[in-house]
């Protein structure tokens, strides 16, 4: 990993295929072997190894996490959300499972089921701020249907970090100007762009 890092993928590969000689279940050890034959312009490689992983005994959601990552970099996304889908089955109290498939069930339009996702990140942990921008931007918010009040309540808690208060500033900025609150909007717009613009460092 520290080698696939580095962009040393020619000397991470050899280590990556060893990690997964003999495997009967799946590891997330087979996505990284798949992302360095990828990286190594590999694409058939890098295709057949996340399809023969697929195949093996079950393993883990991060597994399966990895591996549906790979098949949305070669293109294959019905694999992909099928491989997310699995990871979320596997561990139905991992967030970033349900964010994963959220993300992907809306490339595939189907934003009703994504948004279900995102509630069942949300759910198991209130700093899945990720989920909370992307439940906000599914669909036009609505006067009677929006995630107004408890985007403010979540911003009135002093514990949320920077990061959060930088996305959580965004999705209600977004679902302000949905309901045409359009001033409050462009504040929360503005105060956003000053939190992210205070951690980046050119």
């Amino acid at each position: 990993y520290r080698l696939m890092r580095e962009g040393r993928h020619g000397d991470a590969l050899p280590l990556a295929e060893r990690a997964v000689a003999g495997a009967v279940a799946c590891l997330p050890g087979h996505s990284f072997l798949a992302s360095i034959l990828l990286k190594l312009g590999r694409v058939g490689d890098a295709e057949q190894a996340v399809a023969r992983a697929a195949e093996l005994a079950t393993g883990t959601a991060e597994a399966y996490e990895g591996l549906a990552y790979v098949s949305t970099e070669l293109g294959r996304h019905e694999r992909a959300n099928a491989l997310y889908r699995r990871a979320t089955e596997l561990e139905p109290q991992r967030p970033r499972s349900w964010y994963n498939l959220a993300c992907s069930e809306r490339s595939f339009g189907r934003l009703g089921s994504a948004e279900e996702a995102c509630e069942r990140a949300i759910a198991l942990d209130r700093g899945q701020y990720p989920s909370l921008l992307l439940r906000s931007e599914l669909r036009v918010q609505s006067p009677q249907a929006n995630h107004v009040e408890d985007l403010e309540r979540r911003l009135a808690d002093p514990r949320v970090d920077i990061r959060g208060r930088i996305v959580l500033g965004y999705a209600l900025a977004k679902e302000l100007d949905d309901v045409q609150r359009f001033d409050d909007a462009f504040r929360w717009f503005a105060t956003a762009a000053k939190a992210r613009r205070s951690q980046l460092r050119y």
